[in-house]
C-alpha cells in the first residue's frame, strides 16, 4: 500500500531461518533493524531509536524495553523488562549485566549502526541455535562502542498461548553456553568466559529451584536436573549462591 521508491519488498517462499541473515547483505543506509511481523511498534519507537543513534556516534546498538501482548493484542504486562531508567553499556558492560542480573536486549527492538555491521562482518551465527540474537549482542559488547537500552516500553512483544518460556529458555541456554564461552575465550576474555559459564549454569539452576519451590516440578526431576548441571560444570561459589537465592525467592512468590 506504500508508494515509495526506497521500499523494496522481498518475500522468502520457504520458512528458512537463514533468511534472517539476508538483511545484513542487502541493507543500505545508516541503520538496520530486524524485527517481528506479529509484534507492534509504538508510534515513537523508530523516532526515539534513530534520535539516539544520530546524537551518539559512539553507540553501535540501541534497543528498548517491551510490553507483552497476547494473541488478541491486549497488553498483559506493561513493562516486562522492568527497567526504570535508560541504560548505557560500555565495553563488556552488557555481558557482565547478563551474568549478574540476567539482563537481555530484546532482539526485535534492536537498531544497529550498519557501518559497524559491515566493518566487523556481523551476521546471525545460526550454528549457536535459537539464541543467535544473544550471541550477536555479546559480539557487539566486545567492541569499544556502547549499547543503549531505552527504559520506556516502546515495543509490544506478542506472547503465544503455546509458549513455555521456562522450557524454551532452558533448552536454548544449554545449547548456547559453549558457543558464547568460546567467543569470549577467542577474544582473550578468559575471566569473563569463566564468569559467564558459571552464571549461565547458575541461572539455569535458579529456574529449576523456582520451578521446584513453586510446586511446578517434582523432587525427582529437580534432583536429576541439578545433578546434570553439576556434571556440566556448575560449582558452589558466590554466583551460584546469588542465583540460588533469587530462584528460591521467585519460587516463593509464585506459590
Amino acid at each position: 500500500s506504500f508508494s515509495d521508491k526506497r521500499i523494496k519488498y522481498i518475500r522468502n517462499e520457504i520458512n528458512d531461518r537463514k533468511f534472517a541473515n539476508l538483511p545484513f547483505d542487502i541493507a543500505q543506509g545508516e541503520y538496520l533493524i530486524i524485527t517481528h511481523d506479529d509484534d507492534v511498534m509504538e508510534e515513537t519507537f523508530l523516532q526515539r531509536e534513530i534520535e539516539i543513534l544520530d546524537a551518539n556516534p559512539d553507540v553501535s546498538l540501541v534497543g528498548s524495553c517491551v510490553s507483552h501482548i497476547n494473541n488478541d493484542g491486549t497488553i498483559i504486562k506493561k513493562n516486562a523488562s522492568r527497567k526504570w531508567e535508560d541504560l548505557i553499556f560500555k565495553q563488556f558492560g552488557f555481558i557482565k549485566s547478563y551474568c549478574y542480573n540476567g539482563n537481555f536486549l530484546p532482539c526485535p527492538t534492536l537498531m544497529i549502526r550498519l557501518s559497524v555491521v559491515k566493518e566487523n562482518k556481523f551476521r546471525y551465527n545460526l550454528e549457536v541455535g535459537p539464541m543467535a540474537d544473544l550471541y550477536l549482542s555479546f559480539q557487539f559488547n566486545l567492541l569499544t562502542q556502547s549499547i543503549y537500552l531505552i527504559s520506556d516500553p516502546l515495543y509490544r512483544y506478542r506472547t503465544h498461548n503455546n509458549q513455555d518460556g521456562f522450557l524454551n529458555r532452558i533448552v536454548m541456554e544449554k545449547k548456547i553456553v559453549p558457543h558464547i564461552k568460546g567467543l569470549l575465550l577467542s577474544s582473550g576474555c578468559i575471566n569473563l568466559a569463566k564468569e559467564y559459564e558459571q552464571s549461565a549454569y547458575s541461572q539455569t539452576m535458579a529456574f529449576y529451584i523456582n520451578r521446584f519451590v513453586s510446586n511446578r516440578m517434582n523432587y525427582s526431576d529437580f534432583k536429576s536436573n541439578i545433578n546434570e548441571l553439576c556434571l556440566n560444570g556448575l560449582k558452589l561459589n558466590w554466583l551460584s549462591v546469588y542465583w540460588g537465592l533469587r530462584g528460591i525467592l521467585q519460587g516463593i512468590l509464585k506459590r
